[in-house]
């Protein structure tokens, strides 16, 4: 079985493998990927940086978001996202995916998850003093991500 996220080359590759009577079975099609980040002031720019670049360099249509209430985090991470971006081999592909992705600032971490339920990212990383505490209020959400060691390319290639 073939299985595990890409961009559309993997997908169209994927269904044709899955296609052929030869073939093997794959897990699903995978389509742009999206993020979003809930940030408090305690959340570390740099692993925020390194979790919308691992989506953003799946294709140009994938979106990252960070939602903060916090307008120091959103500049640290700004400048930490163009920093590793010139180190990342798929930098040209990521910065199409970033020019169509935002930053907001939330009154409070409160209107923070509600913009996130509202937009219902398909994968939800909350970097927060306690996130645990936020984990009832997420509901609309593919997968959900608590922590600052919990990035979501764990979720794709070593957790259950």
């Amino acid at each position: 079985k073939i299985f595990g996220p890409g961009n559309a080359y993997v997908t169209e590759a994927k269904r044709q493998v899955s296609n052929d009577f030869r073939g093997a079975a794959i897990d699903m099609p995978a389509g742009p990927s999206e993020v979003l980040v809930i940030a408090d002031e305690t959340a570390d720019p740099d692993f925020i940086a390194a979790d919308l670049l691992s989506q953003a360099e799946h294709g140009p249509d994938s979106q990252v978001v960070l939602v903060t209430p916090s307008p120091i985090v959103a500049d640290q991470v700004t400048d930490a996202v163009q920093r590793q971006l010139k180190a990342l081999s798929r930098a040209d592909i990521a910065q199409k995916a970033l020019a169509s992705s935002l930053i907001i600032i939330s009154e409070s971490i409160t209107q923070a998850v509600s913009i996130s339920n509202y937009y219902g990212p398909e994968h939800l990383i909350v970097q927060t003093k306690n996130p645990r505490e936020l984990l009832p209020l997420l509901d609309n959400a593919g997968s959900i991500f608590l922590g600052d060691w919990s990035p979501e390319s764990a979720g794709d290639y070593a957790s259950g």
